[in-house]
């Protein structure tokens, strides 16, 4: 049952939410525990998968059902019926977090009855929750359906003068709908098109003039004017000014924002300024370094008490690539019991060897990622560019010798060429690049090739079309070879 339904909801619960669960799920004092009770115990004390023959279906229904012969649809129902309450479980937990939407169901089981009066307290109470949340780009949908769901009631149906209101308020909200979501999709194309192997739907040029045109005088916008923004730094990468506008205004409005609007609008800067600063654009990295101080001190990354671990390991990489290496560990030691259980060990031993290469300590980098599992592709494609990376610098001190470096290059490429996370074409080849410049520079320190190798000068101009993963680390490499004094690169 290791893939089952069942399994994979309880392993995706926090130790908070499993407690909750498990005393939602508890017999009352003195009475017997149901086999649900059973099932829920049998799990939890298998989380986190250590042992997958402990779940085989046979062993599990043993544990259950003791002294009973093997039945598996008896199993199968059990389980189900442990899904579903956890499913009505996780559904009560999002209606209490939710005051929104748990006024919007309200509404709605509601909105068919006789007396409308505790139908027009619900939608009250809904409105005051639309205004409260702050402003985000999800906000203008339940707004959206709020004014739909005005208009469907029975008691607007009568042609009245007063209820003429309602249709223009509708009609507002269903233009703030389409203005937030066509910057969205547009930001999201221009995004995802750098990564993604198949064609996406075109461009709309003429967009830019439609929202600005739209945003006239609409002050009461803050989320939109702020995709906006994004917008126009996404089609313009190259003028710096359209960042700066974007960031500023993130600040200006972040009072006004919900804490998952101020995430999206960070995400968006720091991966702006992640393209850029690979690109040779040096002073990105410290304003990316900016953006994470602020998201820190605002709390912007946090969500329900939990960090994303690709966060982590980017603030952590950003900081150490900048040489601050106080924040570094601070966050690395603040942020580390806010990282998903499952995930915990690996992150934070993957954000110390970030720490460790950048500090000059490349046998302690190599220390803490050498026997690290991957987790997924992020963490495989870090693990096995630090590897490189390291070997190369060890081999620089003569602290390892050419096999050393050959080797850790031959056992790069095979991985990617396996390929099994199915790269966009270009970010693959930045990946291969990065062990083409590896090659080049060892060669440098110990010719192992019947050629001399490539003048430094001669590699570097190669970085505008060439360019690797971490082109910055091999930008500043290439730049100790030549000579040439270049910042610290990621």
């Amino acid at each position: 049952m290791k893939n089952s339904r069942l399994y994979l909801y309880l392993n995706s619960l926090k130790d908070k939410e499993l407690r909750s669960l498990k005393k939602l799920l508890r017999p009352p004092s003195g009475e017997k525990p149901s086999h649900l009770f059973r099932l829920f115990e049998f799990f939890l004390g298998k989380l986190p998968l250590k042992e997958t023959s402990r779940l085989g279906k046979k062993h599990v229904f043993s544990k259950i059902f003791s002294n009973k012969a093997y039945n598996a649809g008896r199993l199968d129902k059990l389980a189900s019926q442990l899904v579903s309450c956890i499913e009505s479980f996780l559904v009560q937990q999002q209606l209490e977090k939710d005051k929104s939407l748990k006024y919007q169901v309200l509404a709605c089981s509601l909105s068919h009855r006789k007396d409308s009066r505790c139908y027009e307290a619900a939608m009250k109470k809904w409105e005051s929750a639309l205004e409260v949340e702050g402003d985000s780009l999800f906000a203008y949908f339940p707004r959206f359906l709020f004014g739909i769901q005005c208009l469907d009631h029975h008691g607007t149906h009568e042609n009245k003068e007063a209820h003429t209101a309602m249709l223009h308020d509708a009609r507002q909200r269903l233009n703030e709908l389409n203005l937030a979501w066509q910057l969205f999709f547009e930001l999201e194309r221009m995004a995802r098109s750098k990564y993604i192997r198949s064609p996406l739907p075109p461009p709309r040029p003429e967009l830019l003039e439609e929202l600005v045109k739209a945003l006239e005088g609409a002050e009461e916008r803050p989320m939109i004017r702020l995709y906006l923004k994004l917008f126009q730094m996404s089609s313009q990468p190259g003028e710096r000014q359209y960042f700066d506008e974007a960031w500023k205004a993130l600040r200006a409005s972040a009072g006004q924002l919900s804490s998952g609007a101020k995430l999206q609008v960070l995400r968006y800067l720091l991966n702006h300024c992640i393209d850029r600063y690979s690109k040779g654009a040096g002073e990105f990295l410290g304003l990316q370094l900016e953006l994470y101080k602020w998201g820190e001190e605002k709390e912007a990354f946090v969500e329900d008490g939990m960090i994303e671990d690709s966060i982590y390991l980017n603030a952590v990489v950003t900081a150490a690539t900048a040489g601050d290496f106080t924040f570094a560990w601070q966050f690395v030691e603040k942020n580390e019991a806010r990282i998903t259980p499952a995930r915990k060990d690996a992150a934070v031993r993957m954000a110390k060897a970030y720490i460790y290469f950048h500090e000059g300590k490349y046998d302690k980098a190599i220390e803490q990622i050498d026997s690290l599992l991957a987790q997924d592709f992020d963490f495989a494609i870090r693990r096995q560019s630090l590897l490189l990376r390291a070997a190369y610098k060890l081999f620089e001190q003569d602290k390892a010798d050419i096999e050393d470096v050959k080797d850790r290059c031959r056992t790069y490429r095979e991985f990617f060429e396996r390929d099994t996370y199915k790269l966009a074409k270009s970010r693959k080849a930045n990946y291969l690049h990065l062990a083409y410049y590896v090659e080049e520079m060892a060669a440098h320190h110990y010719n192992y090739r019947k050629e001399p190798p490539k003048p430094a000068q001669e590699l570097r101009a190669e970085l505008a079309e060439k360019v690797p993963a971490a082109s910055g680390w091999v930008r500043e490499e290439l730049g100790r070879l030549s000579g040439a004094g270049v910042s610290a690169g990621s």
